[in-house]
């Protein structure tokens, strides 16, 4: 896998967690893979509006680990919004990837 793949495949998840923290100040996780060098958004329906955050991670990884065994997938991330401390001690949204 080429580190330009992985570059791709960052930018598209920090891009969309942007656009989402902007527009709505939080985001539900956010997973995307890589399949002969193209991202795509890989998307999961709980039924819930408000889904847990760890229920969705737990459903893309097993999305991605399925999809890795049937070598459809050259990498895979996600990104998921997370509160971190300031130096001022107050808190921020930052997105973790």
């Amino acid at each position: 896998m080429a580190h330009q793949d992985l570059d791709t495949l960052l930018n598209v998840l920090l891009e969309l967690a942007k656009q989402q923290l902007i527009k709505y100040d939080s985001f539900h996780p956010i997973a995307a893979q890589m399949e002969s060098g193209k991202p795509r958004l890989v998307t999961v329906h709980s039924g819930d509006e408000n889904p847990v955050a760890d229920a969705l991670i737990q459903e893309f990884n097993a999305i991605f680990a399925l999809a890795s065994h049937r070598n459809k997938i050259d990498s895979a991330g996600i990104s998921y919004d997370v509160k971190i401390t300031t130096p001022d001690l107050s808190k921020s949204d930052a997105i973790q990837t």
